[in-house]
């Protein structure tokens, strides 16, 4: 398993602005000040009238809400028989690596997973979201409170906020979804609002690599959170770019912001270097060219493809070759014709992504047109201008949280609040994917890189996980009652190589 640390340190910060907001709503009780000196007549002895204090009004202690079924039942009024409280066996796992719920893709990792842990949302057998205190999720419901929301036009937008995303018609819809009260994870940790946002910003961080990512859902501030460029930054550099460059490569006159181009177009070679570090990637990387027949094809006989991974000028040789930029190359003099039929002696000579880039711009000049260095692609059919646009953000980064995510409470008919999460997002297609595995944040402070799984609100919770496979013992706290078989085991088998399905605990 990748053990980056999921949580780097700006989320704290990420999840201290959003959950300040819960602060605003704190109960503030205020009562009259009791004197605890009594009051004495002037030339009257105070053991002879004295004053008794009043007494205060006793503060009621509000009944703590618990949105959990009425028939759950628990641990203490389970009557379990002999068989139930031993193992039930469950075939067709393996010894686990990864049940740590960020990380677990395998459909068996998953087996396990939704045993110890509980996400927002239900999904019931048509695939639809659900909430509430008989389903097993966070959410007590879930409700889209308004439609065409367009952020930054009213009281959506930050205080002072001048990011807005530039695309002025994109509009979003607004949920509210509240949150149950009362639940708690199986070590008996409360389950807060701060455990959900915690969860959520982990898997949308820019440094997040797992599978079950948020980052790319159109969540209004998503794409500036993940990629930690502030929407004001990229249509910056959108403006510059778009605005071009002349054909000696200096600003055009009808380009009124002087300083925005230079800021931008000063990073034209070292944008192309990059592009070209991507270029080389792309070659060295591709199924069809990583063999011997290619190289020894394209440059000689006497090279393999593991001469040219062990010499970065090669690289750069081999892509140029690749790209047109080389008409012949004389091993035995270690020299090379370039496609304006230039011979450079690279015993002297070193090539290089610079060297490379020069090449480019010479050809196209700075004709930036598909028919110009649009022409080329980089890694995974990069363009040009978005290596471009990514220098000049390189020193602009910095966003601390997702704008369209905020924490605030919900008042219900029961006379109680609820801390409910708001949610501005494009569509049904993107709150139906807005459904993640709520982790309980100390458990994973207090150790980042753990392999094992991260504690749950789900119905087990792990015991162990070795070479006997892994075992699950069932969670007292479970929020819809405790399961009647106390333990599970899973563990290898052998059979399932051969093609049978094993038995999967219901």
């Amino acid at each position: 398993m990748n053990k980056k640390t999921l949580y780097p340190k700006r989320i704290v910060l990420a999840v201290a602005v959003v959950m300040a907001a819960l602060l605003a709503f704190g109960c503030k009780h205020t009562s009259t000040p009791i004197d605890a000196t009594p009051s004495v007549t002037p030339g009257v002895s105070a053991k002879a009238t004295p004053t008794v204090a009043p007494t205060a009004t006793p503060i009621p202690t509000p009944t703590p809400i618990v949105d959990m079924p009425l028939t759950r039942v628990s641990a203490e009024e389970l009557s379990r028989t002999a068989e139930e409280e031993g193992e039930q066996v469950v075939s067709g796992a393996a010894a686990w690596v990864k049940l740590n719920p960020f990380y677990s893709t395998e459909e068996k990792e998953l087996e396990i997973v939704d045993q110890t842990q509980v996400r927002l949302f239900d999904i019931d057998e048509n695939g639809k979201i659900r909430a509430g205190i008989d389903y097993p999720c966070i959410a007590y419901s879930i409700v889209k409170t308004d439609e065409g929301v367009k952020p930054g036009t009213g009281d959506e937008a930050a205080e002072g906020e001048a990011d807005a995303d530039p695309a002025d018609d994109k509009t979003y819809d607004k949920y509210t979804i509240v949150l149950k009260e009362g639940l708690t994870f199986a070590d008996g940790t409360p389950v807060t609002a701060d455990d959900v946002i915690f969860s959520l910003y982990t898997l949308s961080d820019i440094g997040y690599d797992g599978a079950m990512g948020l980052g790319g859902l159109d969540i209004y501030g998503m794409r500036a959170y993940n990629t930690q460029v502030p929407e004001s930054v990229r249509a910056e550099a959108a403006k510059a770019i778009e605005g071009g460059l002349t054909e000696a490569g200096t600003c055009p006159k009808e380009f009124t912001d002087k300083t925005l181009w230079t800021a931008v177009w000063i990073n034209f070679d070292k944008a192309g270097e990059a592009f070209v570090e991507d270029m080389i990637k792309s070659v060295m990387e591709n199924p069809k060219l990583m063999f011997d027949a290619p190289v020894q094809a394209f440059l000689s006989p006497y090279l393999t493809f593991a001469h040219v991974q062990a010499s970065p000028s090669l690289q750069v040789l081999y892509t140029m070759t690749m790209f047109g930029y080389v008409r012949s190359y004389n091993y035995s003099k270690n020299t090379m014709r370039d496609c304006f039929d230039v011979v450079h002696d690279l015993n002297t000579e070193e090539l290089t992504p610079g060297f490379f880039w020069n090449l480019i711009k010479e050809y196209y000049g700075y004709d930036l047109s598909e028919t110009g260095i649009n022409y080329e692609r980089g890694y995974k059919d990069k363009m040009y201008e978005d290596y471009l646009a990514e220098a000049y953000y390189a020193e602009r980064l910095g966003v601390e949280s997702i704008e369209g995510i905020t924490v605030s409470e919900a008042a219900f008919g029961d006379d109680a609040s609820r801390p409910c999460i708001e949610v501005l997002i494009a569509s049904d297609a993107d709150i139906n994917d807005f459904n993640f595995y709520v982790a309980e944040k100390s458990v994973y402070e207090s150790d980042p890189a753990r392999e094992d799984v991260l504690t749950g609100a789900g119905k087990y919770t792990l015991v162990s996980n070795d070479e006997n496979g892994a075992l699950l013992e069932a969670n007292g706290n479970y929020m819809l009652g405790v399961e009647r078989q106390k333990y599970l085991r899973y563990i290898v088998d052998e059979s399932l190589e051969e093609g049978e399905e094993g038995t999967t605990a219901e």
